[in-house]
């Protein structure tokens, strides 16, 4: 992301091209989160230390 916003605003990157190349890519983003995305019951991180 940090590459792409040194061009210039990412949402006018993507606004410019066609809708049906605009939805693919909401579509593969979408599906990257919910496989990549960390949704495990894990404790939160200040639980775990002992007093």
């Amino acid at each position: 992301m940090h590459l792409l916003q040194r061009q210039g605003s990412v949402t006018e990157m993507i606004a410019e091209h066609p809708f049906w190349l605009r939805w693919p890519l909401y579509y593969g983003v979408i599906i990257a989160i919910l496989l990549l995305g960390n949704f495990g019951q894990e404790q939160f991180i200040y639980f775990s230390f002992n007093l």
